[in-house]
C-alpha cells in the first residue's frame, strides 16, 4: 500500500468492493489496480495475473514506489478507464492523509478532459458512489439538485478536511489553475488534448499540475486511448515502457487492450463488429481504439510532408508573367481586425498547377486594416496575372464586391474550405503542383492535421497562431487551386487603369469595357 494514508485506511480494491453498489472488476482491471494502486509488485501476484502484468507493464518484476505517482496508461476504448480513475480519485480523497492542510483549505481532485463534458462524466461517478453509500452520502456539502449540471463536488471528512472534485476542460486550462493542493489528478483521453485554437496543449496542462501533486500519496492519471506518436502522452509512454525500447523511469507506463481489460460479451462483441468494418472498408480505427495502436504522424498531418516538400519550385521553374493560354484561377481570405488578408494565384498550365505568387496583409497589432488597402492589394494581384474574378467565402464578400466590382472584378463564392484543402491535397499527392518558396506557407500546410474526436470520428483543425492568423495563406492558395482547376478562365491581360483622380469617367468606363460581359451588356445598354 502506498504511503501518505491514514491509519485503518482499506486498500483500493477492497473500497471498490466496499461500495454501494460494488465496482465489480474484471481481471485486467484487477491487475492494473492491484499494481497501480495498491502498490504490489509484479512479482508478488499470482502465476495467472502476473502474466496479465506481463502484458500490461512488460517484463518487470519491481516497481519503485515513486513511479508510482504518474501512471500513464495506454487503455483500449471501454476498457473502464474514466471510472477507474474517477474512483481512484474518490479514495484518495477519503483517505489520503491531508493533516498537513491548513484549516479551511480545500484539497483538490481534478478531471480534466478534451471537453467539459467528457470530464464531468468522473463527477458524475463520484457524485453516483456518494450519494448511493449512506454512509458517504452525508459528506457531500454541495449535493447537487437533479437534473441540474455540475461541474464541482465539495465533501467533509470526518476529520473535517474539505476535499473539492473539479471538473477542467483541457482547452480552458491556463495560468489561473496553478497554486493548488492536488491529491488526485486524472487526465483523461490525454492523447486528444487542445488548447481553443487546436492547439496541442498537452505539455502545458502536465506542467500547470504535476509540481502541486500532494505527495507522497496524491496520483497524477495519464489515461487515454492513442493516437498519433508524437505529444506528451506518447512520448511518456514511449521512455517508460519496456515493449517499445523504455524502461520505467519517471513514470509507471502500462498497455491494455480492450480485450485484455474487459471480458463483457457485450463489449467483446462491439470489438469483433468494428474490426470486420475495418476489414470492409480498409481501415485501421478498430487497431487503434481496441488494441491500442499509435498512428504515425504522417497519418495525422493532412498534407503528407514529402508532398510538400515535392512541391516547392525551384529557381526559375515559375513564371513572372501570365503566360498566354493558361488557366488563372484566385483565391482571397479576408481579415480586417485581427487575421490577415491574403491573396493567392494559381495557373493552369496542360496538367500542371504553378502558383507563383502569394500576397498578404497582416494588421498591425491593435490596429485593423484599412479595407481600401486590402481591395487594392487584390486588385492590382488580379491586374498583374491577367484574372478578372476571386474566389472568397462569406467574410466580406459583399464589401469586396462592391470595392473591387469598381474595377471590373467578380468576386465569387468560393468552395468550402474542406474542399480546397482536399483538393489540394489530391493535386500535391499526384505531383501536379509547384508552388512558391514561403516559409510560413509551409509552415501553415504542415500545421493542417486531422483532429479525432475522443470516442470516435474525425474533423480537420486549421489551426490559429496567437498573432491571429488562421492558416490564411494555406486556405488562399488552395482556393486559388481550386478555382485554377475548375473553374479557371484563359489568361486576358488588363489594360492600363486610368487613375479616377485624374478621369474618374474614363476610369470607369475602361473598368467597365474591360470587364465581365454582363457589365459590357449594361454599358452599351446605358449608352443607348
Amino acid at each position: 500500500m502506498r504511503p501518505g494514508l491514514i491509519d485503518g485506511a482499506p486498500s483500493f480494491l477492497d473500497f471498490c468492493g466496499t461500495l454501494s453498489p460494488p465496482l465489480v472488476l474484471e481481471r485486467g482491471q484487477v491487475v492494473a489496480c492491484k499494481v497501480a494502486f495498491d502498490g504490489v509488485q509484479p512479482r508478488d501476484l499470482p502465476p495467472d495475473e502476473r502474466e496479465v502484468a506481463r502484458e500490461m507493464f512488460g517484463d518487470i518484476d519491481e516497481i519503485a514506489p515513486e513511479l508510482l505517482d504518474v501512471l500513464v496508461f495506454v487503455f483500449g476504448g471501454r476498457g473502464g478507464k474514466t471510472r477507474m480513475g474517477a474512483t481512484r480519485m474518490l479514495y484518495l480523497a477519503l483517505f489520503a492523509d491531508l493533516s498537513s492542510l491548513a484549516p479551511g483549505q480545500e484539497g483538490k481532485c481534478w478531471a480534466i478532459a478534451p471537453e467539459l463534458d467528457l470530464a464531468h462524466e468522473a463527477l458524475n461517478y463520484i457524485k453516483g458512489a456518494l450519494e448511493a453509500d449512506p454512509d458517504l452520502a452525508p459528506l457531500l456539502v454541495n449535493p447537487p439538485k437533479a437534473g441540474v449540471k455540475f461541474e464541482r463536488l465539495v465533501i467533509q471528512r470526518p476529520d473535517g478536511k474539505l476535499v473539492a472534485f473539479e471538473a477542467k476542460a483541457a482547452k480552458k486550462m491556463g495560468l489561473s489553475e496553478r497554486g493548488r493542493t492536488l491529491i488526485a489528478v486524472l487526465l483523461d483521453e490525454a492523447a486528444f488534448f487542445m488548447d481553443e485554437s487546436y492547439k496541442v496543449n498537452d505539455v502545458e496542462v502536465f506542467n500547470a499540475v504535476q509540481p502541486r501533486m500532494f505527495l507522497p500519496v496524491g496520483q497524477l492519471m495519464i489515461f487515454s486511448t492513442p493516437w498519433a506518436e508524437s505529444g506528451l502522452f506518447y512520448d511518456l509512454y514511449k521512455a517508460n515502457h519496456p515493449t517499445v525500447g523504455g524502461r520505467p523511469s519517471s513514470a509507471l507506463a502500462a498497455l491494455a487492450s480492450t480485450p485484455a481489460m474487459r471480458s463483457n460479451p457485450g463489449i467483446l462483441r462491439q470489438v469483433a463488429k468494428a474490426l470486420e468494418i475495418d476489414k470492409q472498408r480498409g481501415t485501421t480505427n478498430a487497431q487503434r481504439e481496441f488494441f491500442c495502436k499509435f498512428l504515425s504522424t504522417s497519418a495525422v498531418a493532412f498534407f503528407a510532408p514529402a508532398d510538400l516538400t515535392a512541391a516547392i519550385a525551384a529557381p526559375g521553374e515559375l513564371p513572372t508573367e501570365p503566360p498566354m493560354g493558361a488557366h488563372v484561377g484566385a483565391g482571397g481570405d479576408v481579415g480586417l481586425v485581427k487575421n490577415s488578408s491574403t491573396v493567392a494565384i494559381a495557373l493552369r498550365v496542360d496538367n500542371r498547377l504553378l502558383v507563383p505568387v502569394l500576397q498578404e496583409l497582416h494588421p498591425d497589432q491593435g490596429q485593423s486594416l484599412k479595407p481600401s488597402e486590402v481591395w487594392e492589394l487584390f486588385a492590382s494581384t488580379l491586374r498583374a496575372w491577367g484574372a478578372w474574378a476571386i474566389a472568397l467565402d462569406q467574410a466580406e464578400r459583399e464589401s469586396a464586391r462592391e470595392d473591387l466590382g469598381k474595377a471590373g472584378l467578380t468576386v465569387t463564392n468560393a468552395a468550402a474550405t474542406l474542399e480546397c484543402l482536399t483538393e489540394l491535397r489530391t493535386a500535391l499527392r499526384e505531383r501536379r503542383v509547384k508552388m512558391v518558396d514561403d516559409p510560413l506557407l509551409r509552415e501553415q500546410l504542415r500545421s493542417i492535421r486531422v483532429r479525432p474526436r475522443p470516442g470516435g470520428g474525425e474533423s480537420l483543425v486549421v489551426p490559429t497562431t496567437p498573432d491571429g492568423r488562421h492558416c490564411d495563406r494555406a486556405v488562399a492558395l488552395a482556393t486559388a487551386v481550386f478555382e485554377a482547376w475548375h473553374r479557371g478562365a484563359e489568361v486576358r491581360p488588363h489594360k492600363p487603369v486610368f487613375d479616377p483622380r485624374e478621369d474618374p469617367k474614363e476610369a470607369m468606363r475602361q473598368a467597365l469595357m474591360e470587364g465581365p460581359k454582363d457589365q459590357r451588356k449594361w454599358l452599351d445598354r446605358w449608352k443607348r
